[in-house]
């Protein structure tokens, strides 16, 4: 019995070993299976002593042919075949037939289809994958069809890794029409297809104007497998044949999921081989299919294209590993969906490369590598490095260097996702959202905005750890956005370095947020962030969830400053002894202590009219917010009567914060409450009945 197969043809078990099928002249449509096995050798074989011709002639009312050959029988002197055509479209499906010298293949009339799996026109093994060396069973002169007339369109399908010589392949009636790349998953020895794994396919002396499409038809055909994802391995265009008018060559991604499939494509090349030449110019590139189906090409090295353009309906990822020296353009504005690009920064050297996005909102470039420069628009995020499990190439690509940002138009938010060394940002506009995620020590960042203005403002998120140096410069603020269940612990530098304006800071406020709290309420985040830079008027930790550990002013001349507290753990060292600080440092603390335990610790506070410390380089200390208005509103004394005055529980809340009795020496002071409020203020070297209302806020 011949079954109808899933894509209305009909499966080879039909007719075995039939020599001649003449429907010439029948006027309707046929649909026939048949093979060629080895039992044509004692059939019409043993006792030849001339060619034997085998001719399968089609009717004129359109026909769907599969035939199978065995390839003992294809590669026998004796044997022959013609298949011929009729008035209307017909499809020649030929598996097996790895030696196609003799067969001869003549659509006729119509628009025509042939698809074939095995290799063509080159070296190749027992099963008609493309071969070399020891592995090569047939000659590329036994691969290449004896006639391939009147076809329109040649299909690759199976699961071989193949490759087709147009030329040597005797396949140049295809010139100027259509090669559809429609391969099966790849198969284990058994022949179980591989999940997730396609095969390789090389097109070898195509004419420029011959119309490529990667599909994944074969993947999707049969119950249940309509929204199949697709997998093709490496598609090769090698030696492209040129034209007089053209030097674009169109390529169509036809992902035929039903609803949200993705079309994954290992690699799309464009290569040179040997002594040969490739026509290509520009890829015309189309991410085709339908409803939410996506398209992917994992890595495209593109040798002699200088310009992609992308068109189509499908959202689409697409990483160009390498193009043409000169200028690279990628060029989506005419992609309808949305559009992931991953590029070589190496191909980026300045403005002359043009990379444009989409009409939608939410595309993404990402470079890697090393440092790069473009005109950069319609891409709302510019990602760094790639990070592990990426959907290119899967490992971590970093990226070091510079990124010039000088002609990047229309970005919204910039992703640290991997760097493999230092790497400044420059020519930053005036607005920004950096986005850096968890990285490694040795991977310093700089920020640096194209000019200074008022309004310069930056927010940097971390996504988790963090260990390296971070230099933002020419920011008037900057915002510190950390994450939860991690431990900070970096410098950083708000110095401009370079240019007319080196060695001046032109930040004035830097503001610290999120971090988080736990189940318990207990913070999970700590920042140990060291020197601050004594140009900023105000550090702001008010809207961040988690203690700050060991933060100082790195100098003891500068502006006068307000450091705005949170409700939880908070070191901060004034950075002077006595006199030596030169402004006045506020603490300015409008929430409570989250619970009882927290310390608010400042070292090194200035107190009012001890050691020549004046109403210009006073500490201070503002509680107005909690309702400190009257000295009677808190309790000064000596650290050490403090702590051992309390009891045993409320020693452990203390204790259950990290701190230990030793760290409410003799000598030094602490600040409480006297309205049952659960702050701690620890001032460090400082005696109790030294503090004068001086150095409170709103207490006379």
């Amino acid at each position: 019995m011949c079954l109808v197969l899933f894509d209305d043809r009909l499966n080879t078990n039909g007719l075995l070993d039939v020599r001649v099928f003449d429907a010439t002249g029948y006027s309707s449509s046929i649909k026939l299976g048949a093979s060629l096995t080895a039992g044509v050798f004692d059939k019409y074989l043993a006792g030849a002593e001339e060619t034997v011709q085998f001719s399968y002639l089609l009717g004129d009312g359109g026909n769907n042919f599969s035939l199978d050959v065995d390839n003992t029988v294809a590669a026998d002197g004796d044997f022959a075949l013609e298949i011929v055509g009729g008035a209307e479209d017909d499809r020649v499906n030929l598996s097996g037939l790895a030696v196609k010298d003799s067969t001869s293949v003549n659509g006729d009339e119509g628009v025509n289809t042939v698809e074939i799996n095995t290799t063509t026109g080159a070296t190749a093994d027992d099963f008609g994958n493309y071969a070399t060396g020891n592995a090569v069973d047939f000659s590329a002169e036994d691969t290449a069809f004896a006639g391939f007339e009147n076809v329109d369109r040649l299909v690759i399908a199976g699961d071989n890794d193949t490759r087709q010589n147009i030329v040597t392949g005797n396949m140049t009636a295809i010139d100027g029409k259509k090669v559809v790349i429609a391969t099966d998953l790849a198969s284990d020895l058994a022949g179980n297809p591989i999940a997730g794994t396609g095969v390789d396919t090389d097109i070898v002396r195509a004419r420029i104007d011959t119309e490529l499409t990667v599909s994944g038809k074969n993947q999707t055909l049969g119950s249940g497998n309509n929204n199949n994802d697709q997998f093709v391995g490496v598609v090769d265009v090698i030696n492209t044949r040129p034209v007089p008018t053209q030097n674009n060559l169109e390529v169509l991604l036809d992902n035929t999921a039903r609803l949200d499939g993705e079309l994954a494509v290992e690699a799309f090349n464009v290569s040179i081989e040997g002594a040969g030449t490739s026509a290509v110019r520009e890829l015309d590139l189309t991410s085709g299919g339908r409803r939410s189906s996506e398209n992917l090409v994992q890595s495209a090295a593109l040798a002699g294209v200088g310009k992609v353009d992308l068109d189509g309906t499908q959202n689409l990822d697409l990483h160009i590993a390498s193009m043409a020296s000169g200028a690279s353009v990628v060029d989506g504005s005419d992609l309808g969906g949305d559009l992931e690009l991953a590029i070589n920064g190496g191909l980026l050297t300045g403005a002359t490369d043009v990379l444009t996005g989409t009409a939608a909102e939410t595309d993404t470039l990402a470079v890697y590598g090393g440092g790069a420069q473009a005109t950069v628009t319609a891409f709302e995020t510019i990602q760094l490095g790639l990070a592990a499990n990426n959907q290119f190439n899967g490992a971590v690509t970093g990226f070091s260097g510079e990124f010039n940002a000088a002609a990047v138009s229309g970005v919204e938010q910039y992703n640290v996702a991997a760097l493999s060394g230092a790497a400044e940002l420059i020519n930053l506009s005036g607005s920004e959202v950096v986005n850096v995620a968890a990285n490694n020590a040795n991977q310093n960042l700089t920020l640096i905005a194209a000019d200074r203005a008022n309004g310069n403002e930056i927010t940097v998120n971390f996504a988790g750890d963090y260990s390296s140096d971070l230099s933002v410069q020419d920011y008037r603020t900057v915002t510190l956005d950390l994450a939860a269940d991690t431990n900070y612990v970096f410098n950083l530098d708000l110095n401009t370095v370079d240019g007319t304006n080196a060695g001046t800071t032109y930040a004035r406020t830097l503001e610290i947020v999120g971090g988080g709290v736990d189940a318990n309420g207990d913070v999970t985040t700590t920042l140990n962030i060291g020197d601050l830079d004594t140009a900023l008027s105000t550090v702001d930790l008010s809207g961040f969830e988690g203690n700050l550990l060991n933060a100082q002013w790195d100098g003891t001349t500068g502006t006068n400053g307000t450091v705005v507290a949170n409700e939880y753990n908070f070191s901060f060292n004034v950075g002077g002894n006595g006199t030596s600080s030169e402004f006045i440092s506020s603490f300015d603390f409008n929430a409570d202590a989250s619970e009882a335990g927290i310390v608010w610790q400042i070292d090194n506070f200035q107190v009012f009219g001890q050691g020549g410390v004046d109403l210009t380089n006073q500490s201070i200390i503002d509680l107005r917010d909690l309702g400190v208005d009257s000295a009677a509103d808190i309790v000064v004394q000596d650290a050490n009567d403090f702590f051992t005055a309390l009891n045993g529980a409320a020693q452990q809340d203390y204790f259950d914060q990290g701190y230990t009795a030793a760290d409410f020496a003799a000598g030094d002071t602490v600040v409480t409450s006297s309205e049952g409020l659960d702050f701690t203020i620890l001032l460090n070297g400082v005696t109790s009945t030294d503090l004068v209302n001086e150095n409170f806020a709103g207490i006379a």
